[in-house]
C-alpha cells in the first residue's frame, strides 16, 4: 500500500481546502443533521473519524499527525456548533452543554485519530523502506 502524498508536497490551495474549509463544512453538514436525522448525524460523524486517520496519513509521525488532527478536529467542532446555533432546533443527538465544549471534545477526538493516521503512516515507511523491493 502506497501511503498518501505528503500534506506539504499540496499546493496551498489544497491545503487550505483540505485542512481548513473541509473539515468546517463538514462539521456544519453534521452540525444541521444533528437536528434533522440521529441516524445520519452517527453516520456522517463516523465517515469523519476515518477523514482524520486519513488526514493524519499525510504526515509523517504521529506528532505531526496529532497537529493536523487538532485543528481539523476544532474545526469541526465550530462547524456543528455554528450550524446548531444557525438551526435553533431541539438536537436528537445529545450534545456536551454549553455547545461550545463540543469543540473540545471534537478537538480531542480529532487529535488521537490524526495521531493514529500519523504513526500508521511512519509504520507503513519503515516497513516500505525495510523491503528489499
Amino acid at each position: 500500500m502506497k501511503p498518501p502524498p505528503l500534506f506539504s508536497t499540496l499546493p496551498r490551495s489544497a491545503q487550505v481546502q483540505l485542512a481548513g474549509l473541509g473539515p468546517l463544512l463538514f462539521g456544519m453538514v453534521c452540525g444541521f443533521l444533528l437536528e434533522a436525522t440521529a441516524g445520519g448525524y452517527w453516520v456522517v460523524s463516523t465517515v469523519g473519524l476515518l477523514g482524520a486517520v486519513s488526514s493524519g496519513m499525510e504526515h509523517s509521525g504521529a506528532p505531526a499527525g496529532a497537529r493536523r488532527g487538532l485543528l481539523a478536529g476544532s474545526l469541526f467542532g465550530i462547524g456543528v456548533v455554528l450550524a446548531h446555533v444557525i438551526a435553533r432546533e431541539r438536537e436528537l443527538v445529545t450534545i456536551p452543554h454549553p455547545a461550545a465544549l463540543m469543540i473540545l471534545v471534537t478537538s480531542v477526538i480529532g487529535t488521537l485519530f490524526g495521531a493514529a493516521g500519523g504513526a500508521a503512516r511512519s509504520k507503513l515507511e519503515k516497513r516500505q523502506a525495510e523491503s528489499p523491493n
